[in-house]
């Protein structure tokens, strides 16, 4: 059923509901911001927007860690690969959503749509590196380097980034050679990813 509705409120402003499919849609303006809730009962915020035009969305899926752990092999979580281990951090910084589960560095997604994926890796042996994306069980992205053996190499980092299009559910993480050098567990190194669209 559809139906649209709007209540006069004195403190903000009008208010106006919609019903598609026994969901609520409430859009009003409070403090100069337009907000706009999705369920009954006032809902969930899902959106922003202030008088200046800046949107944001606090349920916005997001990850965002620091440092590096070793993960077990990837064949015996998703089917990937058994030559490559998944990358998990030492800090979760933030996890809107908790769509990052670090037990195993999986982050799933939870609806469709574009998904920002950045892993800034390094290590200080001479060596080569390995780390790649992986979404499901398809390589998005693979970087290799081999870092330089001076004093402070911990310091050469390299970064992977991607764009992905996903759809509900599907398994984004990064993944290293395990059959080569690990990366550094070091402050240095850090892993992202976040819906953008």
């Amino acid at each position: 059923m559809n139906d649209a509705t709007g209540v006069a409120n004195s403190t903000d402003g009008a208010r106006i509901s919609v019903y598609e499919d026994d969901i609520q849609y409430t859009n009003y303006e409070s403090a100069g911001k337009q907000i706009f809730n999705v369920g009954t009962n006032g809902g969930t915020n899902a959106m922003n927007i202030d008088a200046n035009g800046v949107v944001s969305m606090p349920k916005q899926p997001a990850f965002r860690g620091e440092g590096f752990a070793a993960g077990v092999a990837s064949n015996g979580t998703t089917g990937y690969n058994a030559s490559n281990s998944h990358y998990k951090v030492r800090t979760i910084e933030l996890n809107n959503g908790n769509h990052f589960d670090n037990t195993n560095g999986i982050f799933t997604c939870p609806t469709a749509g574009l998904y920002y994926c950045y892993n800034e890796f390094s290590r200080s042996t001479d060596n080569w590196v390995g780390v790649q994306l992986i979404q499901n069980t398809t390589a998005i992205h693979l970087m290799w380097f081999r870092v330089s053996s001076r004093t402070n190499a911990e310091y050469d980092v390299r970064e992977l980034q991607s764009v992905v299009s996903c759809a509900a559910n599907d398994k984004l993480y990064f993944t290293y050679a395990n059959g080569y050098t690990a990366p550094a567990n070091n402050n240095y190194t850090r892993m992202t990813i976040f819906k953008i669209a």
